[in-house]
């Protein structure tokens, strides 16, 4: 099973080293390797680690570093990442030697690892302010300033003399090899170079050979078929086989001359075996490659009397580390290319200690090669009673793999390996004991799981920490509930475990419960809802961890209670865009009007979609006086001239009736105002039926007049609701009656729950244009909340004719039009919501009418006064 979310041992004090936090891909024996310690110092500093083969990420573990040494003049520093001795040795003014004899502790002074800690000695005098005095330098010779990059072979070649004649002239310079920029040096004069060394004697048939630029010995004995022995044997001069430079005269053996006899090769008893050495080999990195020292190389090879001077074809003995003794039923490995003990312990379900115990020969165990044999413990093979058999495991088995394949469980095979001490931990080769295909146990009753607590079957792959993570719990929540888990990292397919559910939250209202869904957090959902993280938090007490919910949890959204707001003031709900300055703007009121009615918000600055606030109005007198009107209750959208147009009476006599109103621009919802009755046109009058088609009759209890139109009856009709006013206007009604040019749209019951919404109709009757054109304001884009996708207008003519325009958004509206090809009279424009593109029908889901009817402002009328 996957591990799960359980406490890791923390590292005990650490005073001789560092603590390292584990990472991906680390074993004990690459860290180990990394810092340059044994892996049984590291194993014995980490006594909380029971099981060396299994460290995880993340576990902070103590790595030993030795104490650095008695700096009594000088300063500890830390090594840091990047540093070598050379670049800390510039850096504190010192050197490397200096450093090393300080440190007698580092014995490779390439390998410092951060965090090491060293002595850095004191300088114990300032360095010189002035460079050391030039050496000598008689004309026509001159001194030369060494610059970043040169060598004393650049500078010869640069002023055409030799190494050995700068050297002649320059007895300061002990190393050829070891110049620095800024010293001062002598360089022969074009007039007087020194002599060249004579060339060496050469008999023939060996012949002389000027050195190139890149010449070594093994190349030139390359090219002329000899050998670097042969050349050295005709070259005395040549004291050090590495230091030949271009110019330099050497003998060559000629081919007529036979080479001297290669040293015959050592005495190489086995195991031990020839080895002839390749162009860059050296003794050490043969060593290395073969898993053994340079002493113990040195030992086999007493022929070697320098051991820095090795050469391409010499034969060496290497000495192998003889055959452990391998009992059965352990069995001897070759070990390949990549291996590592760690990696081989792994491979064949074993440790590094156990096998370490069985090849004492492993005194580093860093440090095996390939083609080394090796001891490989393995476990005996369990007892296993019939009718139960044997199996050895297969490359990719697991133990749920293999329960499957057999019919059984885990927990049944584990019962009969009792070698088995972690069910994630077998290798290919094991042997197990399988039990026989009997009628298996019965699995163990289910926990008990009270409400609202639930009982899950473990899938493959489940561990209680994914588990705990899927259900917004804990694992040592579920553990609680399920007493019969003793250990929480072995659970397996099948089994019946109890989740726990955390209890619904009390939600007093007006708050409400809210089912957490896939994506949400708390901060999106205070969005969503208009509120904080805070404000919920201080709502579900059962919330500890803010960045933790999960879906289908329920938490409690607490909704602010809605003002007080006494009459005319009305409540609006907040739409998203709204602000403080906009509404006043919309409702014709003061900012500072519109805060003082809300004491409730302490930031005029900030309100939020769906919150809901008191808009103030001032009280303005009905009209005392309507003879022959109506009184009106203004609606939104209402202006001075709609009203004037829809109740077909001129401008000039609306406002005349209403003295009142002291500015006709400015009238608000809920205002009362009176409409005259509009003047009597003797000469003008309509038909007295509409138009009707083929076989319509006029319908049962059709009320009206069958001479001149009656007026007073139209503003009546006007008013009353959707169906009723058909009685009224079977006969045709005057075309003022019809809908023509613009015509608000009020909302609906429907249409109020989005809040402020408004739109108008325009109608434009005349034959070269037959045009409909509808705009709707404040519409909410249709989304997953509503049960529409799309705004559709509809316009109704007497006839019983119906068209549909699609709505788009367009700035602020919500647009459409419609140009038809007959002279009607049309008598209702609305909109609706609907979930198809292109309906056929209207639905039911009525947002804004032009006949719309308000009870309120009927009921305020009195009718026709």
């Amino acid at each position: 099973m996957a591990e799960s979310s359980v406490a890791i041992p923390e590292p005990p004090e650490c005073p001789q080293g560092f603590i390292y936090t584990v990472r991906q891909g680390d074993t004990m024996f690459l860290i180990a390797r990394r810092f340059s310690i044994r892996l049984e110092d590291l194993i014995a500093a980490n006594p909380q680690i029971a099981d060396p083969a299994r460290i995880v990420p993340g576990q902070r573990i103590c790595v030993p570093v030795p104490a650095p040494p008695a700096c009594p003049d000088g300063t500890i520093y830390t090594v840091q990442r990047g540093d070598s001795l050379f670049t800390i040795a510039q850096r504190f003014g010192t050197t490397v030697p200096a450093i090393l004899a300080a440190n007698p502790q580092i014995t490779d002074p390439s390998l410092i690892f951060p965090g090491q800690r060293i002595c850095i000695p004191r300088v114990t005098a300032p360095p010189p302010t002035t460079p050391p005095p030039p050496p000598p330098c008689a004309p026509p010779n001159f001194l030369y300033t060494v610059q970043s990059g040169d060598s004393l072979f650049t500078i010869a070649q640069r002023f055409g003399t030799t190494v050995p004649a700068i050297l002649a002239l320059n007895p300061q310079i002990t190393d050829p090899n070891l110049i620095f920029p800024g010293q001062r040096i002598c360089i022969p004069g074009p007039t007087t170079p020194p002599p060249p060394p004579p060339p060496p004697a050469c008999p023939p048939p060996n012949f002389l050979y000027t050195v190139q630029s890149g010449d070594s010995l093994f190349t030139i004995a390359q090219r002329f078929g000899t050998t670097v022995p042969a050349i050295l044997a005709l070259n005395p001069q040549i004291t050090d086989p590495n230091l030949i430079f271009p110019g330099q005269r050497i003998c060559i053996p000629g081919a007529t001359t036979p080479p001297p006899p290669p040293p015959p090769p050592p005495a190489c008893p086995p195991p031990n075996f020839l080895y002839t050495v390749q162009p860059g080999d050296s003794l050490f990195t043969i060593a290395q490659r073969f898993g053994t020292t340079v002493p113990a190389i040195l030992a086999l090879n007493p022929q070697i009397t320098d051991p820095d001077l090795i050469f391409p074809g010499q034969r060496i003995c290497i000495p192998v580390a003889p055959t452990p003794a391998c009992p059965p039923p352990n069995f001897l490995y070759t070990v390949q290319q990549g291996d590592t003990l760690f990696t081989i312990a792994q491979r064949f379900g074993t440790t590094v200690p156990a096998i370490l115990a069985l090849n004492p020969q492993i005194t580093d165990p860093n440090l095996i090669f390939p083609g080394q044999r090796i001891c490989i413990p393995v476990a005996p093979t369990p007892a296993c009673p019939p009718p139960n058999f044997l199996y050895t495991v297969q490359q990719g088995d697991t133990l749920f793999t293999i329960a499957q394949r057999f019919g059984t469980t885990v927990p049944a095979i584990l019962a009969l390996n009792p070698q088995i001490t972690d069910p994630n931990l077998i290798f290919p080769g094991q042997r197990i004991c399988i039990p026989a295909t009997a009628p298996p146990p019965p699995p163990p009753p289910p926990p008990a799981c009270p409400p609202p607590n639930f009982l899950y079957t473990v899938q493959p792959g489940d561990s209680l920490f994914t588990i705990a993570q899927r259900f917004g719990t804990t694992v040592p929540a579920i553990l609680a509930l399920n007493p019969q888990i003793t250990d929480p990292n072995l659970i397996f397919p099948g089994q019946r475990i109890c989740i726990p559910v955390a209890p619904t939250p009390a939600c007093p209202p007006p708050g409400f419960l809210y089912t957490v869904q896939q994506g949400d957090t708390l901060f999106t959902i205070a969005q969503r809802f208009g509120t904080t993280v805070p404000a919920i938090l201080a709502a579900n007490p059962q919330i500890t961890d803010p960045n933790l919910i999960f879906p289908g949890q329920r938490i409690c959204i607490p909704v602010a209670p809605s003002p007080t707001c006494p009459p005319p003031g009305f409540l609006y709900t907040v739409q998203r865009g709204d602000t403080m300055f906009l509404i006043a703007q919309r409702f014709g009121v003061s900012l500072q009007a519109l805060i003082a009615a809300n004491p409730q918000i302490p930031d005029p600055n900030l309100i939020f979609p769906g919150q809901r606030i008191c808009v103030p109005r001032p009280a303005t007198p009905p009209p005392t006086f309507c003879p022959g009107g109506t009184v009106y209750t203004v609606r939104s959208g209402d202006t001075m001239f709609l009203i004037a147009q829809r109740f077909g009476v001129s401008l000039q006599a609306l406002i005349a009736a209403n003295p009142q109103i002291a500015d006709p621009n400015l009238i608000f919802p809920g205002q009362k105002i009176c409409v005259p009755k509009p003047p009597h046109n003797p000469h003008k009058k309509p038909p007295k039926h509409y138009p009707m088609s083929e076989g319509e009759e006029m319908p049962d209890g059709a009320v009206g007049v069958s001479g001149e139109y009656d007026a007073g009856a139209a503003m009546a009709v006007a008013a009353m609701p959707p169906g009723q006013e058909a009685q009224f206007l079977w006969p045709r009604p005057p075309v003022h009656l019809c809908l023509q040019h613009c015509r608000t749209m009020h909302p609906t019951m429907e249409g109020q729950r989005l809040g402020p919404i408004s739109g108008c109709a325009y109608v434009d009757p005349r034959p070269e244009h037959n045009l409909i054109a509808v705009a709707a304001y404040m519409l909410p884009v249709p989304d997953k909340c509503h049960n529409w996708k799309y705004y559709v207008a509809w316009a109704e003519a007497r006839t019983g004719q119906r068209i549909a325009m699609r709505l788009t958004k367009t700035g602020d509206a919500w647009v459409g039009s419609h140009h038809h090809q007959h002279n009607l009279c049309w008598m209702r424009v609305y909109v609706t919501g609907e979930r198809d593109k292109d309906p056929r029908h209207p639905s039911r889901v009525v947002l804004l009418d032009t006949s719309v009817w308000h009870p309120v402002a009927a009921e305020d009328s009195g009718g026709v006064v």
